[in-house]
């Protein structure tokens, strides 16, 4: 049985006879992805990334989502390689999440999604990953501060380990951290804010430098940080 309606040039064929309705959506606005990169890295020079991250989209429409791809580098991903779960709830929410295995260099992720009428939008995402070992970023949180501090540093791979060293404005060491992790990505250390005679550090500023060794190359890089215990 064909299924017609002229004023909308609209034809179709179904194999079952019944009473059938044609519907028209006026929907016009395309869905919303929020994409993002779950690896705890730093957003410096762009994403940097581990080889093994996790890419996930939240996607939001008010009437309804389709369906959503995933490419890499322009290629598309294959569905059974991501997982697309829909949320019943309004605003109609949808999720993707992929856990690729890439190779060094850059890539980019690109995600688009249609909604039940087949409005789209796309998201796309810069990836680095791996080269050779650096120390891509540092910072210590919070600061300043009081008892106790996070120093973390972002490698661009693998070392065999990092060590600390905590400087007094002077140049004076006073606290040194030794066989750290360093794994590739995101790495945080506590620092109590004592030196190596176990006495809290005066207000002041010092300065920390991160070292990373790796085979029989060293590598590093210094920050600055404020002790400040009040008066």
């Amino acid at each position: 049985m064909w299924i017609r309606a002229l004023k909308e040039g609209v034809e179709g064929e179904v194999e079952e006879f019944g009473i059938y309705a044609l519907c028209r959506s006026e929907d016009k606005v395309p869905p919303k992805i929020s994409l993002s990169v779950i690896d705890r890295q730093l957003e410096i020079d762009g994403t940097y990334c581990s080889e093994n991250p996790t890419i996930s989209a939240l996607i939001m429409d008010e009437n309804g989502i389709q369906r959503a791809d995933i490419y890499l580098d322009g290629n598309p991903i294959q569905d059974e390689n991501y997982i697309f779960s829909r949320m019943e709830k309004r605003p109609w929410e949808a999720t993707l999440t992929w856990e690729p295995d890439l190779r060094e260099g850059k890539h980019r992720v690109k995600v688009i999604a249609y909604d039940t009428s087949l409005n789209s939008s796309e998201a796309t995402i810069d990836l680095n990953v791996g080269g050779e070992l650096r120390i891509k970023a540092i910072a210590n949180h919070p600061n300043p501060f009081s008892h106790e501090t996070w120093i973390a540093y972002l490698l661009t791979r693998d070392g065999d380990r990092a060590e600390i060293k905590i400087y007094t404005t002077s140049g004076r060491l006073i606290r040194r951290l030794r066989y750290l992790p360093a794994k590739a990505g995101y790495n945080e250390v506590k620092w109590d804010g004592r030196d190596e005679e176990g006495n809290p550090a005066s207000n002041g500023v010092y300065f920390y430098r991160v070292m990373v060794l790796s085979g029989g190359r060293r590598i590093s890089k210094t920050g600055k940080m404020i002790v400040w215990r009040g008066r």
